[in-house]
């Protein structure tokens, strides 16, 4: 729990998750149901949200592809910031199963990127995505 919580924030500390604006990762965590995995279902159910809200799941490596790419012509901070989320990417499958990649809402999209942690608890990180 909290040494997870403490390596996932050493992670993110002042990276921003970019889209028509800048958000920061914070970490999350819920009250799993046991053994399973992480559900949009589940996940509205805790963040106490009506069923009709607006939902979407990417895969991890949709969420990732853009955000860890390697191409001719990026900058030493584009390159560094990359670098960065290819070691968290590593460190959620590392300490998380059935790592998923939650959308809830419209606009102000919150990102939730959770999985069941070693106590069975739903963790990770959420962010938010402006999109209009």
């Amino acid at each position: 729990g909290e040494a997870l919580q403490a390596h996932l924030e050493n992670l993110t500390e002042d990276l921003l998750y970019m889209s028509e604006s800048d958000y920061p990762f914070d970490f999350v965590s819920f009250d799993g149901s046991g053994d399973k995995a992480p559900s949009l279902e589940g996940l509205l159910e805790r963040l106490d949200l009506p069923d009709d809200t607006v939902t979407d799941q990417e895969t991890v490596d949709q969420f990732f592809h853009w955000l860890t790419r390697d191409e001719a012509g990026m900058t030493e901070e584009e390159r560094a910031e990359a670098q960065r989320y290819r070691d968290l990417r590593q460190a959620l499958e590392a300490n998380l199963d059935d790592l998923a990649i939650f959308r809830i809402g419209e606009i102000e999209i919150r990102v939730y990127l959770i999985g069941r942690d070693a106590c069975g608890r739903w963790s990770g990180l959420a962010t938010t995505s402006v999109e209009t």
